[in-house]
């Protein structure tokens, strides 16, 4: 039973993670197109697409290492 409650843990971390990774990215492609230009950047120097790949990359790391901790505890009870 506490493996079953694990998996689900992580498997939902997983699915919300993808949702909101999808929501950056489907944002991105909206602010692209707006724009007006295939690589707008930030003050003339620093591209956009940069914030939008270390949010991504945020999201991963932060869904991935909470799912884990929570799937270590619930493990654990």
């Amino acid at each position: 039973m506490r493996l079953l409650r694990g998996g689900a843990v992580i498997l939902g971390h997983l699915a919300l993670g993808s949702i909101v990774s999808a929501s950056i990215w489907g944002s991105h492609w909206i602010f692209t197109i707006l724009w007006g230009d295939n690589d707008p950047k930030f003050f003339d120097r620093i591209p956009i697409r940069w914030f939008f790949d270390a949010s991504e990359l945020g999201v991963m790391l932060l869904f991935i290492g909470m799912g884990l901790v929570e799937a270590f505890r619930q493990l654990r009870q």
